[in-house]
């Protein structure tokens, strides 16, 4: 069956894979979009942030060093502070590795727009968006700081926008910019060491 990247369809049979199947990249993307149940209810979400931890939780077991992705939107027509500080707390409980963060804007045709008023204001999406994203920086700067010192498989996949580094990726998806401009390491699997961690990427030297 095809999987898709939603938690209602992760059950125990992807689970057992992550713990069983060894070239399985350690590494999902679980759009959760809010934290609040009130929230997730009014999204037709069909799960609970209960639900969804236990989701995570049932990951960590079968791949204690997985890496979680998600999805998150502020400013859901009716959300509360109380809702967007159940988001944040929602955040330091999973250890998001990254997250794709947004304001909610109405779209059309959408269940929301048409029965919801969009009434949180601009400046409030904005201020809370801000701190949403200054607190993933800081959770994902810490996971890469952790990296620092360890090696990893690394997939080379092209020269780096600054081009004076090639880059890559780990199996749980974090970029790795290589000490080479070696075009010929493109599309091999090397050993790297993690040298320098930034809140965006790894830096790395290869193995000899």
């Amino acid at each position: 069956t095809l999987f898709r990247s939603h938690p209602k369809d992760v059950g125990q049979d992807l689970m057992d894979a992550f713990r069983e199947v060894d070239i399985l990249a350690k590494h999902i993307h679980l759009p959760v979009q809010a934290g609040s149940n009130a929230v997730l209810q009014k999204m037709y979400r069909t799960y609970t942030r209960e639900e969804y931890l236990r989701i995570v939780e049932g990951l960590k077991v079968a791949c204690p060093d997985i890496s979680i992705t998600t999805d998150l939107i502020v400013g859901f027509p009716g959300e509360s502070d109380a809702d967007f500080d159940e988001t944040l707390s929602l955040m330091d409980e999973v250890g998001f590795d990254a997250a794709f963060s947004f304001c909610y804007s109405p779209r059309p045709h959408t269940t929301a727009a048409r029965y919801f008023e969009d009434n949180v204001l601009l400046k409030e999406k904005e201020a809370r968006l801000q701190v949403l994203l200054e607190k993933q920086k800081k959770i994902t700067f810490a996971k890469n700081e952790g990296c620092v010192g360890k090696s990893y498989d690394v997939l080379v996949e092209g020269s780096s926008k600054r081009g004076d580094t090639v880059q890559g990726r780990t199996t749980h998806n974090r970029i790795v910019h290589l000490n080479s401009t070696d075009e010929a390491l493109v599309g091999t699997m090397l050993k790297a060491k993690i040298i320098r961690a930034t809140p965006m990427a790894l830096m790395g030297e290869k193995k000899l």
